[in-house]
């Protein structure tokens, strides 16, 4: 089944923010750095008005872009959720290609393949589009994918003992920023990228206290109504707090690489989660804080700055919409 590159109301609501010719007069075609959070909902960021998570980077890309403030994932749970983001397909649709930990079949072709084919460098750093089974042999290679469907992994770089700045013993030994870098090292000049940013942060488990190391403070916190409001419910949220602050460290370092390089200003940048906090009433169900993720999107090239939008959209819509903006017809998908 062939997917459908229409004008739905995601892309409307970008297109409608620059010049209505993007699409068809884009002599360049745009990079598209796409960060991807594990398990954050939508409220904590900076932006969002959490007084206990710090994201600088999230923040500015809002302040100088757009940010959907009712944005919702196809599932509270990560495959599902990721798989749906790249085929903008629901997970039934994608049969067992939408489940939890099963095998990805290579009938449901993802976004980076039709990038690619345009002429795309992609690839992807930390948790691509996962947990999913993909080929380990040649028998399996018949029916399943084999490559992890966010594109060829960069995640050979790790942190060492010698070189550790990682601010709890929880968060990923993956260097996702060095990773990135190599991953532009090999991109040919004038080469348009898609590089998936997929933070393991924050996912659980956290090392417990991690954030006393921190300046944060358990008054701070805001608990969600459905949870005690204890101290110990107050520490988890801070060291979850801690690995978001991560995630978005990370990103703040990539976004000053494409600069330095002069590729910044034509790199469309998104920034979200494939489903809501690891806490109860939140991840794997279908309350506001398991589907309700963060979203901003911006593209300094082109863009309005400092846009709010309150139109409810999905991420189903998401691989239509990046196909359209980067010129690129489905052949496969």
């Amino acid at each position: 089944m062939k997917i459908k590159s229409y004008f739905n109301v995601i892309l409307y609501v970008f297109l409608g923010l620059y010049t209505s010719q993007f699409v068809f007069a884009q002599k360049t075609k745009p990079n598209i750095l796409f960060a991807i959070c594990d398990d954050v909902s939508y409220l904590h960021t900076g932006y969002g008005g959490s007084p206990f998570v710090n994201t600088p980077t999230f923040d500015k890309i809002a302040q100088e872009g757009i940010c959907f403030s009712n944005f919702y994932v196809a599932s509270p749970g990560c495959a599902p959720s990721r798989g749906s983001i790249v085929t903008g397909r629901y997970p039934w649709q994608n049969e067992q290609s939408g489940q939890h930990v099963s095998s990805w079949m290579k009938k449901y072709v993802p976004l980076a393949d039709e990038l690619q084919a345009n002429g795309y460098k992609v690839g992807m750093t930390g948790k691509g589009v996962s947990p999913f089974r993909y080929a380990k042999n040649k028998s399996e290679e018949t029916l399943w994918r084999k490559e992890n469907a966010a594109g060829p992994e960069y995640n050979k770089i790790h942190y060492s003992k010698e070189h550790d700045e990682r601010t709890t013993t929880k968060i990923s030994s993956k260097n996702y920023f060095e990773n990135f870098k190599t991953f532009m090292k090999g991109k040919k000049e004038h080469q348009p990228f898609f590089f998936w940013y997929g933070a393991h942060e924050a996912h659980r488990g956290y090392e417990k206290d991690s954030w006393k190391r921190t300046n944060k403070q358990l008054k701070d916190v805001t608990v969600p109504a459905f949870l005690p409001d204890n101290g110990v419910v107050r520490g988890d949220l801070l060291d979850y707090a801690v690995e978001i602050e991560w995630f978005d460290a990370q990103l703040q370092r990539m976004l000053t690489y494409l600069k330095s390089k002069g590729e910044l200003e034509n790199t469309i940048v998104i920034v979200t989660a494939d489903n809501g906090m690891p806490f109860p009433r939140a991840k794997a169900n279908c309350y506001d804080y398991g589907v309700h993720v963060p979203f901003v999107v911006s593209y300094p090239k082109e863009f309005q700055k400092n846009k709010t939008i309150k139109t409810p959209l999905g991420a189903v819509d998401l691989a239509p919409t990046i196909l359209e903006m980067t010129q690129t017809t489905p052949t496969k998908m």
